[in-house]
């Protein structure tokens, strides 16, 4: 709109200068106005100059810019001073017609009212630009040395803003903007200097309309706060970011953006409070809490984010990385008692994890492979079943080492794993657990006392179903006592013969 409006001004000075000597008589105002029509009709095709009357001590000009589009310009003129003033109004009912004037496709209905002084030694308009319900008020000063000023304060409805911008209206609320800047050389931006401040105290984040837009389906309505204050110093912007919602707190810091440059880097921290809120991100419900810190580089003409981040979670850290589309983590000393903790499993093996993943998020794809380290399995109804039938505890064996490995397909996790104890080899291959349908098939090998024991695991991920099969030991304990009755047996029948055969003492 500032561009518009200087365009409007510049057209009404030029025309002056150029074409002075015919100006001030309604012949020449007559034969000028096809001229300056023709000029207005190179950009906007549809555009009528209606009233042009310029005189030595006033201008007057009206626009169809548009079929819904007018502008009038009003002006004194004091040639002694060597001054211009006046006032403007442009307004615009559909702003898609005068896109070849705009800096960038704009729609909806915009109007601007204001007033201007020009002389050799400054140029100052002081102005407002509305929409239905927003409202920018503005001034703007151009000094003979080139130093440029602006500044802006208003309210603009987050609604209002994307229906300008032609984006997806996914939130409402009332952004609150000020902003002081000063342009030293118009020729230069790295000249530029100033600070921008914004904030939205009433924000709400709509659910239907983020579902659409990007498939994340947020529960319900959520409302947020935001906060930003950029400073400009020498064309090198200086931002922080708070945006406060339910689901988390996310705060950007050290916000580095150079003018004219591609890539924005800065640092991030993200805290949220309750896991089990993100659970139509995560798509498996978690529990807890977490802090996640680190650095971040965002490149704007292909949106490509090169992100850092760490995290001291689960009794242990996790560090990671997303370049694009691409993931990775690496996982130390996570305590495996407080990971079953936050996916709410059951908590049967105490052990410290170490190990990395990848994972590519457009694919769904991703691999792990990993260490736990100290193992011991902890009272469950596997353990319980073994003990009662063989006589075997195994919560007293410790795993040195365990590994596991797998991969990730759309959500569904396939795993292997093998652990060994002095008198116990565990082990389980292709055991499947699906994240999506909250579901775990898996069948566990356990091999004791010379035995292999299956242990099937079905069911939900948070009680599942546990069944061990002790055919193969009820079988060997069978056969035990059965030997050991006719060893028994033999053992009486042996006795009874050696007493038949025990010969009479004479008492010789």
């Amino acid at each position: 709109m500032f561009r518009l409006l200087g365009w409007l001004i510049g057209i009404t000075l030029g025309t002056l200068t150029v074409t002075a000597f015919l100006l001030f008589t309604q012949t020449g105002n007559g034969l000028l106005q096809p001229l300056a029509e023709n000029a207005l009709q190179y950009k906007l095709p549809q555009a009528k100059i209606t009233l042009l009357d310029i005189r030595l001590d006033h201008a007057n000009l009206a626009i169809q810019l548009s079929q819904d589009t007018q502008a009038t310009l009003n002006a004194k003129t004091d040639l002694l001073s060597e001054q211009l003033t006046g006032t403007w109004q442009l307004v615009a009912k559909d702003l898609t017609q005068l896109q070849s004037i705009t800096p960038m496709p704009l729609a909806g209905a915009a109007s601007s009212t204001g007033s201007f002084e020009l002389s050799l030694n400054e140029q100052k308009a002081i102005g407002k630009l509305s929409l239905t319900l927003s409202q920018i008020d503005f001034t703007l000063s151009h000094h003979q040395d080139n130093t440029l000023t602006v500044d802006t304060q208003g309210k603009l409805l987050l609604s209002e803003i994307t229906q300008l911008l032609q984006q997806p209206n996914l939130a409402s609320g009332n952004l609150h903007l000020s902003a002081q800047l000063k342009l030293d050389d118009l020729d230069d931006k790295n000249t530029l200097n100033g600070t921008i401040i914004s904030h939205i105290n009433d924000g709400t984040l709509k659910a239907q309309a983020v579902q659409e837009k990007t498939g994340i389906a947020l529960p319900s309505n959520t409302p947020f706060t935001l906060n930003t204050n950029t400073d400009v110093l020498n064309g090198k912007t200086l931002s922080q970011v708070l945006l406060n919602s339910p689901l988390a707190i996310l705060d950007l810091t050290n916000l580095h953006y150079n003018l004219g440059e591609d890539g924005v880097v800065g640092e991030h921290q993200t805290l949220i409070h309750d896991l089990s809120k993100l659970s139509f991100l995560t798509k498996t419900p978690l529990y807890g809490r977490i802090q996640v810190n680190g650095s971040f580089t965002y490149t704007l003409p292909t949106q490509h984010l090169i992100l850092d981040a760490s995290s001291q979670i689960l009794g242990g850290k996790i560090t990671a990385k997303l370049n694009g589309e691409q993931f990775s983590a690496n996982l130390h000393e996570l305590q495996t008692t407080e990971l079953a903790t936050m996916l709410a499993m059951p908590v049967v093996f105490k052990s410290s994890l170490t190990g990395d993943l990848a994972y590519d998020l457009r694919t769904e794809q991703g691999k792990f492979d990993a260490n736990l380290y100290d193992g011991q399995i902890l009272p469950n109804t596997f353990s319980i079943l073994l003990n009662n039938a063989a006589k075997f505890d195994m919560t007293r064996e410790v795993y040195r080492q365990v590994h596991a490995d797998g991969k990730f397909s759309a959500g569904v996790i396939t795993t292997n794993m093998d652990m060994q104890s002095q008198l116990t080899h565990v082990s389980t291959q292709n055991a499947i657990v699906d994240l999506k349908q909250q579901q775990i098939n898996a069948t566990l090998i356990t091999q004791v006392k010379g035995l292999n024991i299956p242990t099937a695991i079905q069911g939900t991920l948070t009680q599942p179903n546990v069944s061990v099969d002790l055919g193969v030991l009820l079988k060997k304990q069978a056969e035990t006592a059965i030997n050991e009755e006719i060893n028994k047996e033999k053992q009486t029948l042996v006795d009874k013969i050696k007493k038949q055969l025990t010969l009479p003492s004479f008492g010789h």
